[in-house]
C-alpha cells in the first residue's frame, strides 16, 4: 500500500470514528472469507459498517478523537472496526451473536459516546433489551402506580355504593 493510500485510509477511519455514534473493535483472526462475508452482511443489516485496516493505521486514525486515546492498548493482531451510525445496541447485538457462533471472531473494545468500553462491558450492552422494549418497560412501570390508585378508588366507590344500598334496603324494611 502506498503512502497516499495509507493517508486516505487513516483519514476515512478518523472521519468515520468522529461521525458515528459508536466504533467497535473486533479481532477476526482465524475467520474464513465466507465467515467475513457473513459478518459484513450481518453488520450491514443492523446499520453498521465493517472496515479492516492495519493496527498501525488505526492507531494513527484515533489521534485527536475525544476519549479514543485509551484504544491504543486494544490495537493488536488483526483488528477490524465496525462503525455504528444508527442504533449502536443493534450492532453490538449482531457482533455478540456472531462471536458466539464463531469463536474466531471476538469483541475487543468499543468507543461509545467518547468513552472506551472493554469486551465485558460491550457484551453487557449487547445483552440489554432494545430501546423500544426499554421504553415500553418504563411506560409500564410509570403506569403501574396510577393504575393501582385508580383501582383503589374504584373499590372504595363500589364499597360505598354497597353500603348505601344496604342502608336503603334497611330503611325500606323499617
Amino acid at each position: 500500500m502506498k503512502r497516499q493510500e495509507k493517508a486516505q485510509v487513516v483519514d476515512f477511519l478518523h472521519a468515520s470514528m468522529k461521525q458515528n455514534q459508536a466504533s467497535f473493535l473486533i479481532n477476526f483472526k482465524g475467520l474464513t472469507v465466507k465467515q467475513m462475508q457473513l459478518l459484513r452482511q450481518e453488520v450491514r443489516t443492523t446499520g453498521g459498517l465493517l472496515k479492516v485496516a492495519k493496527a498501525r493505521l488505526i492507531k494513527r486514525a484515533v489521534v485527536g478523537i475525544d476519549g479514543a486515546d485509551s484504544l491504543h492498548a486494544y490495537l493488536k493482531d488483526q483488528i477490524g472496526i465496525v462503525f455504528a451510525s444508527e442504533e449502536f445496541s443493534n450492532v453490538a447485538k449482531a457482533l455478540y451473536g456472531f462471536s458466539k457462533k464463531n469463536e474466531s471472531c471476538q469483541l475487543v473494545a468499543a468507543l461509545l459516546e467518547k468513552k472506551v468500553f472493554d469486551k465485558n462491558a460491550v457484551m453487557r450492552i449487547a445483552q440489554l433489551p432494545t430501546k423500544e422494549v426499554l421504553i415500553a418497560q418504563l411506560c409500564g412501570a410509570l403506569q403501574g402506580p396510577g393504575r393501582n390508585l385508580a383501582s383503589v378508588f374504584h373499590i372504595m366507590i363500589v364499597r360505598m355504593l354497597f353500603v348505601l344500598k344496604q342502608v336503603a334496603e334497611k330503611e325500606e324494611v323499617n
